[in-house]
């Protein structure tokens, strides 16, 4: 179980600050290391995952997992949270939207016999419903 269990109002104020520093990022990779940090630290997972959409599909640069890419994918196709068991390890992901399109997936992975506390499952489904602006800058194609 991440610290917001035990200091939930500091856990919404650190929420923000991700979010908004989220939107400073210049790469897809800048957002990942960040977001991987923060939610990781809030949550009490053992790694956070932050999948973007492109051209190929899903990816992330900090997790080669060819099983955890395709989880991913699956989460942003349907655009629906799910669970599952990966490599002995319980993973939950969400979608991450913007208003126009899906931009990518938070996967957050924590041992099977762990779950994510209520508090924490809030924080993200929050996180969830509001990267998706910040990250639409990240995974929009560049006009020439």
């Amino acid at each position: 179980m991440g610290w917001s269990a035990e200091h939930p109002a500091l856990a919404l104020t650190e929420l923000e600050s991700l979010l908004r520093q989220l939107r400073w990022c210049r790469t897809c990779a800048e957002a990942e290391a960040l977001v991987g940090a923060r939610l990781t630290e809030l949550t009490g997972a053992r790694r956070v995952l932050l999948y973007v959409t492109g051209p190929d599909g899903v990816r992330c640069d900090l997790e080669a997992g060819a099983e955890l890419r395709s989880f991913a994918a699956s989460t942003v196709a349907t655009g629906h949270a799910r669970g599952t068991v990966i490599e002995g390890e319980g993973t939950l992901a969400l979608p991450l939207t913007s208003v126009t399109s899906p931009v990518g997936a938070l996967v957050l992975v924590h041992g099977e016999a762990e779950a994510i506390g209520d508090r924490e499952l809030a924080l993200v489904r929050l996180f969830a419903e509001h990267a998706g602006a910040a990250l639409r800058r990240l995974t929009a194609p560049v006009a020439l």
